[in-house]
């Protein structure tokens, strides 16, 4: 259910078959929780209308965090790379 190639072997549940929306554990980029949205069987156009805005809106999150996460963990790494003193391993939150 997370979008890093080490843990897209884990299969989704079938949303047809689960008895409630499933939450899946936090992925390690975004840190969010991927959710599949249970179908019921007599699912009226606007429910299905509404599970499938949900998931949209989920995706959207997913991929905003996911490369905001990135960008921020890249940025971090090249400022600590410029801005360590010799010999110190990390910056505090005040010298940061």
């Amino acid at each position: 259910m997370s979008t890093t190639p080490d843990t897209m072997s884990a299969q989704a549940p079938n949303p047809k078959t689960i008895s409630t929306d499933m939450v899946g554990p936090p992925d390690p980029v975004s840190n969010l929780r991927r959710i599949v949205f249970k179908q019921a069987t007599n699912e009226t156009k606007l429910e299905k209308r509404f599970r499938e805005m949900r998931a949209e809106v989920q995706e959207w999150n997913q991929q905003f965090w996911t490369q905001h996460n990135s960008r921020f963990f890249q940025e971090r790494e090249d400022y600590l790379k410029k801005h360590v003193p010799e010999g110190k391993q990390n910056l505090t939150a005040d010298e940061m």
